[in-house]
């Protein structure tokens, strides 16, 4: 059952959402610098920083794979 708590922007749909959702995973630039503040050795701190790098990757990757997916059923 929806929730109906809003409206869709005019031309949005559910999986545009969903898409753009994602793709907001690739702001990593502050989570690398918590880190810095977070970890007060430099070994935690590189492990944060790369684990920051890949789910940033894999958010990109997943957000196009999204949009392609999207862009075919919308044809």
């Amino acid at each position: 059952k929806k929730v109906r708590l809003g409206d869709y922007p005019e031309g949005a749909n559910l999986p545009k959402i969903l898409a753009t959702g994602s793709a907001a995973g690739i702001g990593f630039t502050v989570a690398i610098f918590i880190a810095h503040l977070a970890f007060p050795d430099r070994p935690t701190q590189e492990l944060a920083i790369f684990a920051v790098i890949v789910a940033s990757i894999v958010s990109g990757v997943l957000s196009w794979i999204l949009f392609k997916i999207f862009a075919r059923t919308q044809d």
